[in-house]
Formats: structure tokens, C-alpha cells, sequence
């Protein structure tokens, strides 16, 4: 779900685009970066913050555990991630107890409420070249949400059963023109 003519989402555009749009059964926004997993001797991995719309737009659920909620989402919510199989394999050796336990991730401990599954690709815009390992939970600050001119945001969505790509982008652009007017 793209902004303008291609843009990525603002964080406006995009809660004002996920209050009003009716022909998605879920829609998300994130934002790539690095994620550095451990204490000493840290490694840095590709990973993203999102919205508690992004992972259920791809359709995959958690191979262990859940994915991330809105709750999960709200300023000030307890710090919780959702890691990748190869991550979990790789850094915590399978440990099948990792679910509910905190980990460090950005020099700041964070709870792991889910695991993806073993064959899971993240192959959403903007990673298509990089294995997503660490899955954050996005909340917007007070001043993200006025940056209306601000697009860096990469939105993904799934359609309701019934609801054509047709008809959602036909939505889409009438709810953007509500709002440039």
C-alpha cells in the first residue's frame, strides 16, 4: 500500500488510511533496519519494526508462540520480539524455552513472544534481499503521528475475502484524496 503517486506511508497516512479503508482484513507498516542480537560481541542482523498488521498480512502464523498484537504496539508496552527459526536456531541453539524469556536486543532486554517458522521468508517490499531475523513492535511517538510530510514507512496488506485489488486501491486513492483536500 503505497502513499502518492508510489511514496512510501507517513505515519498519518497510514492510521488515517487503517481507521477508514474497509477492504483490508489486515494492514501494517514497517520500517528496516538493523537489530543488534547479545551482549558482548553483538551481532548486527536485519530486522524491522512493525505494526501488528505486517506479519498477518503475509499469512504465516508463529511456529511457537504468537505474533506481535496492537497491545504490543502502544507506547510504553513491554519491550517484546518476534525472531526468526534460523535466529533462534543459530543464536539460542533451539533453546525450546526461549518463548517467554528476555534476550538483548539494541543494549536493552526484550521478551520473545514468538518464533517463525523454519521455512518463513519476509519477502515484503524492502526486504527482499535481506532474511529478516528480528520482528519489533512499532508505536508511534507523539510527533510521528503530525509528520504527515515524513514517508518511510512500507505498507502491507491482506484483502478481505471477497474484496479485489481493484476495489482497494479504488478506496484507497478516494480516502488519499479526502485527505490532500
Amino acid at each position: 500500500v503505497w502513499s502518492g503517486d508510489g511514496w512510501p506511508l507517513s505515519p498519518p497516512d497510514f492510521l488515517d488510511l487503517h481507521e477508514q479503508s474497509t477492504s483490508f482484513e489486515t494492514f501494517g507498516v514497517y520500517s528496516p533496519g538493523t537489530v543488534n542480537v547479545g551482549l558482548e560481541n553483538a551481532q548486527a542482523v536485519p530486522g524491522v519494526r512493525a505494526t501488528a498488521g505486517v506479519l498477518p498480512a503475509v499469512g504465516v502464523a508463529a511456529a511457537r508462540g504468537r505474533l506481535l498484537t496492537e497491545d504490543d504496539c502502544r507506547e510504553g508496552a513491554a519491550p517484546v520480539a518476534v525472531i526468526s527459526h534460523t535466529l533462534w536456531q543459530q543464536t539460542f541453539g533451539g533453546d525450546p524455552g526461549l518463548v517467554g524469556r528476555a534476550i538483548r536486543l539494541n543494549g536493552a532486554d526484550f521478551t520473545v513472544v514468538g518464533i517463525m517458522p523454519a521455512n518463513f521468508e519476509f519477502a515484503a517490499p524492502w526486504m527482499r534481499t535481506e532474511d529478516c531475523q528480528v520482528w519489533l513492535p512499532y508505536s508511534f511517538t507523539a510527533k510521528e503521528r503530525t509528520q504527515r510530510d515524513s514517508h518511510w514507512l512500507c505498507g502491507v496488506a491482506r484483502l478481505k475475502p471477497g474484496a479485489s485489488v481493484g476495489s482497494a486501491d479504488a478506496e484507497i486513492k478516494a480516502i488519499g484524496r479526502k485527505l490532500t483536500a
